[in-house]
């Protein structure tokens, strides 16, 4: 019998797959490096050669691969990864949008650490550009921050369009 093998991201603790009926065993999750405590969920402002391109939203995640039998999977090998999202300014949007591109631009950096080091760094690269990152602080800004995180954001940036 042959055994299957895929990846998932975890949702929150304790929560399973929603087509999943059962909690499947899993690997213990590795503790985050403390420096990265504060890219958990988190929103900055990216800058393009000193012009503002946007805010970039990231979340930081375990990611399992499952393997295992289908009627029985177990969730290995997990590793931290970068959930990110660009949502570009009006101005660079309205370039993007005449190249064919969308008002947002996403991705996932699955176990890399270049992608954590440039968080650090306080830089993001998308694409050929290199983005400059200006952390939004949570506690300061909320209304800045709320409004640029997440999906739902970029849900809205794509009607604009």
């Amino acid at each position: 019998m042959a055994l299957n093998s895929y990846a998932v991201r975890h949702h929150d603790a304790g929560q399973t797959d929603p087509v999943m009926l059962f909690r499947p065993a899993k690997d213990p999750i590795p503790p985050l490096d403390p420096r990265f405590e504060p890219f958990r969920e988190a929103v900055a402002e990216a800058f393009l050669a000193d012009e503002r391109a946007g805010f970039l939203s990231v979340k930081l995640e375990p990611y399992f691969t499952i393997s295992g039998p289908w009627w029985r999977p177990r969730w290995t090998n997990p590793v931290w990864c970068v959930d990110w999202l660009m949502i570009f300014d009006p101005e660079v949007e309205d370039r993007r949008i005449s190249a064919g591109d969308a008002p947002y631009e996403d991705g996932i950096e699955i176990g890399d650490p270049s992608a954590f080091d440039a968080l650090l760094a306080g830089s993001f690269q998308i694409r050929d550009n290199i983005y400059s990152l200006r952390w939004v602080d949570r506690s300061t800004h909320p209304q800045v921050w709320n409004e640029n995180y997440g999906l739902e954001t970029a849900k809205r940036a794509d009607r604009r369009a």
